[in-house]
């Protein structure tokens, strides 16, 4: 019991984590000059408000948010709430998602128990960008990463082309092993220069 009551306490500490219907407004202004805004939380309506503004990039972070499973809860809910909506054809503009560095938010892992929930996600998030990329709906995501090696496959195998830099030796290793390259493809990357690259 008190194993279940303890998962309960992240709601009294992270208060993004709010149901749909939560509202909350604040004063602006000073003296007879005020006027009464409401806060947009990420709900699926101010979702669906971002997926359709063509005039402004949005860049949504999670970098204030100390617990790492919060913050694959804020980037899950986001992907589950953007293709709830290109199913509903809600989307009228072609999306752009941009991940940067992807490895911290989902490194490759071993097999202790304690990291087994970021397999889970890596392969649902893994399946989602897979699902949006094939929607037709002019999907399209980067996923950035300068360790390959330490990047985790779920997401890396989710990717349907790679731009390969000059690399890292471990690097090098894994990605020789990952897709059986042969020789002149290995020559190929070890040539590469600062700021060239291939598609693979």
């Amino acid at each position: 019991v008190e194993n279940i009551a303890s998962s309960f306490y992240t709601f009294s500490e992270n208060y993004f984590l709010q149901p749909d219907n939560f509202m909350l407004e604040f004063e602006v202004g000073r003296g007879d000059k005020t006027e009464k805004r409401h806060i947009h939380f990420l709900d699926s309506e101010g979702i669906l408000e971002i997926l359709n503004d063509n005039k402004h990039v949005h860049h949504i972070s999670t970098a204030g948010i100390p617990d790492q499973r919060c913050k694959y809860v804020v980037i899950i809910y986001f992907l589950l709430q953007m293709a709830d909506a290109i199913k509903r054809d809600k989307v009228k503009n072609p999306i752009y998602l941009n991940f940067d560095e992807i490895r911290n938010l989902l490194p490759k892992v071993g097999s202790e128990k304690a990291s087994s929930f970021m397999d889970e996600l890596a392969k649902l998030m893994g399946r989602l960008l897979k699902e949006l990329r094939n929607s037709g709906k002019g999907v399209t995501s980067d996923l950035f990463t300068q360790e390959y090696f330490k990047t985790h496959p779920e997401l890396t195998g989710s990717a349907s082309s790679r731009h390969i830099m000059k690399c890292s030796l471990e690097d090098r290793k894994v990605l020789i092993r990952d897709f059986q390259w042969t020789k002149d493809r290995i020559e190929l990357m070890e040539s590469l220069q600062v700021g060239e690259c291939f598609l693979e």
